[in-house]
């Protein structure tokens, strides 16, 4: 939003500064409207670059990530390497593990109070059964 908003107020300078070109006739005055022009470019590319980067909330965490047996690893462990696991749901996979057995399959982790279909979809290279 922020973005957008300045770039209509540059975009709107812009449109001021060039209807003044019909009444200047100067060179200097052109040229400052032309590296208006591109400066104006620069910032828009550089914004829409940044905010391309900003889709993927930490990047470099996820490299620190590593595969997870689920049927023996602690709640702390699941807790780090699973996205959209808290310590509290990793608890509750253990326990889970401990009262009905081991899982099999992402099917089966389905089965724990709190694990959907999208956090089992993102953590699925990660989760090891055997």
């Amino acid at each position: 939003m922020l973005v957008s908003s300045g770039i209509n107020k540059l975009t709107q300078f812009i449109a001021r500064r060039n209807a003044m070109f019909y009444f200047k006739s100067g060179v200097q005055s052109r040229l400052f409207f032309y590296r208006l022009l591109m400066l104006s470019l620069v910032l828009v590319v550089s914004f829409s670059l940044y905010a391309q980067g900003q889709d993927n909330e930490n990047p470099t965490l996820d490299f620190y990530k590593e595969q997870v047996r689920i049927n023996e690893a602690d709640a702390e462990t699941i807790a780090r390497n699973l996205d959209g696991v808290g310590i509290t749901r990793a608890e509750a996979i253990v326990d889970f593990c401990g009262i009905y057995g081991e899982f099999t399959s992402l099917e089966d982790l389905q089965l724990v109070k709190g694990v959907g279909e999208v956090t089992l979809r993102n953590n699925e290279s990660r989760i090891l059964f055997d």
